[in-house]
């Protein structure tokens, strides 16, 4: 069965007026093909709509002893992302 992590890197922007931390957060998929059949991105059904993955997840950061509920500024356009990253898109493994 294939396999798949992510890490999440967070790059900080600033601070809004309200003193709440404004970041960028970069997803590094980790991607393992278990089998020769496996090496398609339909093998790995999170990633075949991530955008709707992304509306379904909520995002918090903690800094010290404070917790931030992170909110998207905008959101990713699943049909953008399907004709860029089609099902039989080839995935080699990690």
């Amino acid at each position: 069965m294939a396999t798949q992590k992510i890490i999440w890197t967070v790059l900080p922007k600033g601070f809004t007026r309200d003193g709440e931390p404004i970041v960028s957060l970069v997803p590094s998929f980790r991607l393992t093909p278990q089998t020769a059949n496996e090496q398609v991105l339909e093998a790995f059904p999170d990633l075949l709509d991530w955008p709707a993955q992304l509306h379904r997840t909520r995002f918090a950061l903690r800094v010290g002893g404070q917790s931030f509920d992170l909110k998207p500024l905008s959101d990713a356009d699943s049909d953008t992302w399907q004709r860029v990253f089609p099902k039989d898109l080839p995935v080699a493994g990690y």
